[in-house]
């Protein structure tokens, strides 16, 4: 089905066929699907081409207690379907270079890697939804990466 929006202005099309959707498909993503999302995503910019970000991914068939530990940080509205989700990815972003001097653009950075994956996704017909929540944060207080989101796919 073809959602591609009427737009006022022309847009590049894998932008205007970009959606958010609201299920998952219950169907596993395959390992080299999952690499190349990687893949694309490290060429995403940053400053300093430093690429602070890490992502975490846990597919509920190969590493169901991971995937369990995942959907577990989201509110309960959302964890209700994301658990149905066979790949829940948390994107993370180191706040400190390595002298220890704070990452100003951390959070940027880490947003223009998550933002690089719809279109492999899409060409792979699958879809991401992002969905962030303080729980994310303050229950990895400890953890060296701030937490900025949860990426559900299928």
């Amino acid at each position: 089905m073809d959602k591609t929006p009427s737009t006022p202005f022309p847009i590049l099309s894998p932008i205007a066929r970009r959606w958010s959707p609201r299920a998952s498909s219950p169907e596993g993503v395959d390992a080299v699907d999952l690499r190349a999302l990687f893949e694309a995503a490290r060429w995403a910019p940053s400053a300093v081409n430093w690429q602070p970000w890490r992502f975490i991914a846990a597919a509920v068939d190969d590493d169901p207690h991971g995937h369990e530990l995942l959907a577990g940080l989201l509110a309960d509205g959302n964890r209700v379907w994301a658990a149905k989700a066979p790949v829940l990815v948390l994107a993370t972003t180191a706040t400190e270079r390595e002298a220890g001097a704070p990452d100003a653009w951390a959070e940027h950075d880490l947003g223009m890697a998550v933002a690089t994956l719809p279109e492999p996704l899409q060409a792979r017909e699958l879809a991401p939804r992002a969905r962030t929540h303080r729980d994310i944060i303050a229950r990895f207080a400890r953890f060296p990466h701030r937490n900025a989101a949860l990426v559900v796919l299928g």
